[in-house]
């Protein structure tokens, strides 16, 4: 029997077991703990593009409005803290997530 999200106590137990619920994960080690995060759902994804595309408003903010919306570990709470300690992550969490979305999948031009 899989154990139950809190009842896992090591914090690889615990990525192991949101990984199980939302699939595959984008994981950083930083001074400040682990950090993890999933593939948005199409209404996150589709706001983020709106908000970067349009001109207006900061990307920066957008980007880590994205961070926010995907972040499985640790809690919203705790990632801010984490942000604001290593404001940088915040372009690298969203990079990784836009990854997670699909942006990195290669195709080909077909002839007929």
């Amino acid at each position: 029997m899989e154990p139950a999200l809190k009842e896992v106590t090591t914090e690889q137990e615990k990525l192991d077991a949101l990984a199980k619920e939302h699939g595959e994960l984008h994981a950083f080690n930083t001074p400040h703990g682990r950090v993890a995060f999933r593939a948005p759902k199409f209404a996150d994804y589709q706001r983020f593009t709106d908000k970067i595309t349009d001109g207006k408003g900061s990307k920066f903010v957008t980007m880590r409005e994205l961070a926010l919306a995907c972040v499985v570990y640790p809690s919203r709470e705790e990632l801010v803290e984490v942000f604001d300690k290593m404001p940088g992550l915040v372009l690298n969490a969203a990079t990784a997530i836009q990854e997670l979305a699909g942006t990195e999948v290669e195709g080909e031009v077909l002839k007929g």
